[in-house]
């Protein structure tokens, strides 16, 4: 979430799209060079989207502090594209305002305006600039914006930059093959010169052409006092590349034995290799953003608004609360509000995953990203963009996947840690090959060493937790399913205790009045009437049912004065100067109210109501238990979790669901600080509990859990307790969630352990541990293009297996695109 504070400040937290990223050496030195901003509080850098989240407790910095900062680094800010249409340019003079007036922000990078075609193309900096502070610059010169489109150059990366790289792999592996095919003797050489300089003209292009990028950041990194994984390609290449150059000025000066061998070849080839490698990775990883891609572009960009008679199709943003939107059939919901006319079914399977459509008629919610059915409505806007369902789902996974969990921050100290200790074993190899290694010892010592140094990957350590985040997040998402950070995904596999409310998470949470008793001269009407009063200003369901049945009975409570709620007990008020207390028997005895047994046969439960001191009646209420609920607890059983359920309710109502659903374990009569009580008594005896809420009442045990589920359709305090939001009202979704964190979590422990085993298999093997199996004979010959005829491995191998290794735990990251979440 950004906040614009001026043209040169940034307030509060935001994020930037960093270029440049190669590993988890990168995603240090960036996070290192940001944090050294004395603003900066600290910085979270996601090599999966290429991101950095950065947080400013004083709520100011100057912008372009952190653009020379991350270019300083060696890395470069992402950029994207977006198209307005103009209104009232009338010559070249308004291009040249608006123009001028856009190059003024410093997030914009470039703006060119046409006056026949009546456009402006911006590209900016996003974190910097947002598209409203772009239009706002453009209102302020005296013209009006509206929205065409908005052109995504990638989560980092762009388009360009990976056409790039595409044409810099290609002319390194054309080069490398051309120099192998000079070095076979049996062709003859037109050139009028050896084959060898023709090699060293093309491999010197590929080495500061196609290797500029690496020397750049391995510089700037060196500069720093760090490393990275392209110093590891840099000195590799240069290694090669220069006993190669030395190799050919021997023979110029006629020493053909100080040198005998050149590896031009191989030095292209390496670039060729790690910049196909790096553009598969890429293209892999947008595969794993797709999800996440798919969930931002959901949202409309325009609405259809009533103004008058007529009907105009605005930009979404431009929407105000109250004004009236029609929605066609087939077309997505623009924004949150309440159907004020027709009748529909609407499919909401883009928030919840629920696949059935929801009825909605008159009063019913509607949501921006839903798709509507067959019927004509009219939404009148309630909530505009920045606060929709919608947005806020989005924030949700943007903070997810600007969090790190605690095994990534290991995983990344590690990794940080290999390229200095890769660059004391490649030195090492060298050095032992030229004193022990056979014969023409050089060339076999720069081949070992070339190899230690492109071999070793933290790519793959750095890639193995945040991509697993990313596209387990994403499946979440798309099943309704929204964690708060990372650190929820990685908790949530550890629980073995799950705690549940009942009302509103085992039931439907939708009670109906079943009876109203009088023990007054009160009538039955009289006591929901004053009941109504007090409840209309509380969240809790029955509060809502209560008001319901006013409403049923064209009962219109009146406002009290003195409203207090007490969570899990009840609330009162002041009415015509009389107190009146709506709640249970604890409650209206701890006012000194007497109440009687009461014989009630609904399956909920009943609240008492006290007027001016007596007590005067009692209100019985019904609900049903959710569909899928023993389904589920079946399901959490098979998961070898303890169930307990608490609830506020009395023991017969608590143990009657708890026998329906196969809950051994339950409490009744619990107040909210008792349930959190409880919680705290279990975690002390080693347990991970996991607390399933969804009202006011359940906030403090959804805050005390080691890990808090909230079901979507509860509180607005119940949600921003937990740590995990369920949108719809499918309770399986909690067995999906924990499954899908399992998944995640042994994904990433897949990912690690494979990062970690192909560098402590395949580093000795680089460096030459092979070589004493072959001493008293050759290579066999289906060996020798890997480890050439004495066991050394080929570096351009090594730098296969390389970008091979990064690639293998992005595509086994996708796998949890299609996991099973339940069975």
């Amino acid at each position: 979430m950004q906040q614009i504070v001026d043209n040169n400040l940034i307030d509060t937290s935001f994020t930037l799209p960093i270029v440049g990223m190669t590993c988890a050496a990168c995603v240090s030195h960036v996070g290192e060079a940001l944090e050294r901003i004395p603003e900066v509080e600290r910085a979270v850098v996601n090599l999966a989207t290429e991101k950095a989240t950065v947080h400013i407790p004083s709520g100011h910095i100057q912008k372009e502090l952190l653009k020379s900062t991350v270019q300083d680094a060696g890395y470069q800010l992402g950029s994207e594209s977006i198209t307005l249409s103009i209104e009232g340019m009338t010559c070249a003079a308004c291009v040249s305002h608006i123009e001028s007036s856009l190059l003024k922000l410093e997030g914009v990078e470039e703006a060119y305006v046409n006056l026949t075609t009546e456009t402006a193309k911006i590209q900016y900096i996003p974190g910097f600039e947002s598209v409203s502070s772009i239009r706002l610059a453009i209102t302020n010169s005296g013209y009006s914006s509206s929205y065409i489109e908005k052109e995504e150059l990638g989560y980092g990366s762009t388009d360009r930059s990976q056409k790039r790289i595409v044409q810099q792999a290609a002319v390194s592996l054309l080069g490398a093959g051309f120099i192998m095919l000079g070095m076979i003797p049996s062709l003859d050489s037109p050139l009028p010169f050896p084959n060898e300089y023709l090699s060293f003209i093309i491999a010197t292009i590929v080495q500061f052409w196609a290797g500029r990028q690496f020397y750049t950041s391995a510089w700037n990194a060196t500069r720093h006092g760090t490393t990275n994984m392209n110093t590891l390609i840099a000195v590799g290449t240069s290694t090669a590349y220069l006993y190669s150059t030395f190799a050919i000025l021997g023979k110029f000066f006629g020493i053909y034995d100080a040198f005998p061998e050149t590896y031009f070849s191989t030095s292209c080839a390496i670039f060729g290799m790690v910049l196909l490698g790096r553009y598969l990775e890429s293209k892999s990883r947008r595969r794993a953003t797709d999800s996440i891609k798919s969930l931002l572009d959901m949202a409309p960009k325009t609405a259809n608004t009533i103004k008058g008679t007529d009907i105009k199709t605005v930009p979404v943003d431009d929407l105000v609360i109250g004004d009236l939107v029609i929605i066609e059939p087939g077309e997505k919901i623009p924004i949150d509000g309440s159907v004020v006319d027709g009748f529909s079914e609407v499919d909401e399977s883009s928030l919840t995953g629920e696949s059935i459509p929801r009825v909605k008629k008159i009063g019913d919610p509607v949501f921006t990203s839903t798709i509507n059915g067959t019927g004509n409505i009219k939404v009148i806007t309630e909530s505009l963009s920045d606060n929709t369902v919608y947005s806020k789902i989005v924030s949700l996974i943007e903070d997810t996947l600007a969090s790190k969990a605690p095994i990534q921050r290991i995983a990344d100290r590690l990794a940080s840690l290999l390229v200095p200790a890769i660059l004391i074993v490649a030195a090492l190899t060298f050095l032992t090959w030229i004193i022990v290694g056979p014969d023409p010892s050089y060339s076999y010592a720069t081949i070992a060493a070339v190899a230690v140094l492109v071999i070793a990957c933290p790519c793959a350590m750095g890639l193995a937790t945040p991509i697993a985040i990313m596209v387990g997040s994403g499946r979440g998402a798309e099943n309704g399913i929204l964690y708060r950070d990372a650190l929820a995904i990685e908790t949530l596999q550890k629980v073995d205790s799950v705690v549940f409310d009942k009302t509103g998470t085992l039931t439907k949470g939708q009670p109906k009045v079943t009876a109203i008793n009088s023990h007054s001269t009160h009538s039955a009407n009289e006591i929901l009437e004053y009941a109504g009063a007090v409840e209309k200003n509380s969240e809790h369901i029955i509060a809502k049912a209560i008001v319901t049945e006013c409403e049923s009975r064209q009962i219109v409570p009146v406002d009290v004065s003195e409203f207090w709620s007490s969570p899990g007990l009840g609330a009162s008020g002041v009415l015509n100067g009389k107190a009146i207390l709506v709640g249970n028997k604890i409650f209206l005895k701890s006012a000194s109210i007497d109440v009687p047994d009461t014989l009630n046969s609904a399956n909920l439960g009943e609240v008492h109501v006290s007027i001016d001191g007596s007590y005067s009646g009692s209100i019985f209420f019904s609900d049903t238990i959710r569909d899928d609920a023993a389904e589920t607890i079946a399901y959490l059983r098979d998961l070898n979790l303890n169930l307990v359920l608490l609830s506020g309710d009395r023991e017969e109502l608590v143990e009657s669901v708890a026998n329906i659903v196969n809950i051994s374990r339950y409490e009744s009569n619990f107040l909210p600080q008792d349930k959190a009580a409880y919680i705290s008594s279990m975690q002390k005896n080693g347990q991970v509990v996991c607390m399933v809420g969804d009202g006011v009442n359940d906030a403090p045990a959804l805050a005390q859990a080691d890990i808090g589920i909230a079901m979507g359709g509860g509180t607005d305090i119940a949600i921003e307790s937990a740590q995990i939001t369920v949108l719809g009202n499918r309770l399986s979704s909690i067995v999906q969630s924990i499954r899908l964190s399992k998944s995640c979590i042994a994904t990433i422990k897949q990912n690690l352990f494979w990062a970690f085993a192909y560098n402590i298999l395949l580093v000795p093997i680089a460096a030459g541990i092979l070589y004493p199996l072959f001493t008293s004979q050759t290579v066999p010959g289906w060996l020798s293009p890997l480890l050439g005829d004495r066991g050394f491995l080929n570096p351009i191998v090594a730098a296969t297996a390389m970008g091979l290794s990064s690639i293998t735990v992005v595509l086994n990251a996708l796998r949890l695109k299609t996991s099973k979440l339940i069975k």
